[in-house]
């Protein structure tokens, strides 16, 4: 669903595409995004532009996009497209440890095991905390939230070898991977909750 609010920002600053398309939806009902496009397109737009046009409103604050019937319950929250992040990101976590201890370590899974360990030790501990602090979409931008991950799993991962150094397990390679792994998917499952309880708000459900 699509619902107009000309109260955030003014106008003045949008191109004629976007301009068009804030005419066609109505200020004083939600209507579906369907129609919306189906409406731009009679007008003389073509589908991409509609999407493009749309999106570009959404990002400025003056229409709202809403889910016509949003989960109600965090298990099916997590279960939907909406959760599609947390579910890629686990499933690098466990490609990375079967490229450890499954995949024989000869050419090329060796060269999958090294990127796949970089991402697994430079950006997933940084990215889950990222969408932890920040689960909002429009809280930073896209490329804040990449340089943001890198920077924080920087610091995330050498504390991480600091903590493990007071215990009996010591700084080896399997209690590394399997503190990081916990790490990881426990801040994106913290994460994951978080942008449920902001949906929630958001949806009124």
């Amino acid at each position: 669903m699509a619902k107009r609010d000309s109260s955030t920002r003014t106008i003045e600053e949008l191109d004629e595409k976007c301009k068009l398309l804030l005419d066609v939806i109505d200020e004083r009902r939600e209507v579906s995004v369907q129609d919306v496009v189906s409406r731009a397109v009679r007008k003389g737009f073509k589908d991409y532009e509609a999407a493009r046009a749309l999106h570009k409103l959404k990002m400025k604050g003056l229409v709202d996009l809403m889910d016509p019937e949003p989960p109600r319950r965090f298990t099916s929250y997590l279960t939907s497209s909406r959760c599609t992040w947390f579910w890629l990101l686990t499933f690098i976590v466990i490609l990375t440890i079967l490229t450890i201890y499954v995949f024989p370590q000869i050419t090329p899974f060796i060269y999958l095991r090294y990127a796949l360990g970089s991402i697994f030790v430079l950006y997933l501990p940084g990215a889950s905390l990222i969408e932890l602090l920040y689960p909002k979409e429009h809280d930073l931008s896209q490329l804040e939230r990449v340089a943001l991950s890198i920077g924080l799993s920087l610091a995330l991962v050498p504390l991480t070898g600091l903590a493990l150094n007071y215990t009996p397990w010591g700084i080896r390679l399997d209690p590394v991977v399997a503190a990081l792994s916990v790490l990881t998917v426990a801040l994106a499952l913290g994460a994951a909750f978080r942008k449920y309880l902001y949906h929630k708000l958001k949806h009124g459900v």
